[in-house]
């Protein structure tokens, strides 16, 4: 991976950490009203981030297929 394209995922690796903190966060508050649901939705935000990411790293043409469709999969959850 050249350092050119690692410039232009910055903000991708961004957006994925910062949803594996608030779904950290949200996990950690299971006992208010309404936490669960929103972990569960920060569960999927994130599997659907991190198969973006992975997606848009991936080098191959098979591998691209399979992230994009585990994008869809964690789309439709």
């Amino acid at each position: 991976m050249t350092s050119d394209k690692l410039l232009h995922l910055v903000p991708y690796i961004l957006s994925t950490g910062l949803s594996l903190a608030i779904l950290v966060y949200a996990c950690n508050k299971r006992g208010l009203r309404g936490a669960r649901a929103f972990c569960l939705y920060m569960i999927w935000e994130t599997l659907w981030m991190v198969s973006y990411l992975a997606g848009l790293i991936s080098e191959g043409y098979s591998a691209k297929i399979f992230w994009d469709s585990m994008k869809w999969v964690t789309g439709l959850l």
